[in-house]
């Protein structure tokens, strides 16, 4: 297994107990949800990691992009260099 995929449960087991301790100290409903707002925690938790997912993805489908280009560039030079021959 290599570190990313370690690194999965690894977060897992230390946010867990976290936050089942912080939601154990909640007294009343209305503590359970988020800054006043109506959505519970693990909704706005998820948002946020859709968002990162989300950021994570552009970048990624950018670097390709970068890449598809560069290897355009080349064969295209390669193919101006060899046309003078």
């Amino acid at each position: 297994m290599d570190i990313h995929t370690s690194s999965i449960p690894i977060g897992i087991a230390i946010c867990a107990p976290v936050g089942n301790y912080a939601g154990g100290k909640a007294e009343h409903l209305d503590d359970q949800f988020a800054m006043g707002r109506r959505a519970p925690t693990l909704l706005i938790a998820d948002k946020r990691v859709a968002v990162l997912f989300i950021a994570v993805l552009f970048m990624a489908v950018l670097f390709v992009a970068v890449l598809f280009m560069a290897v355009l560039f080349v064969v295209i030079l390669f193919v101006a260099v060899l046309s003078k021959y």
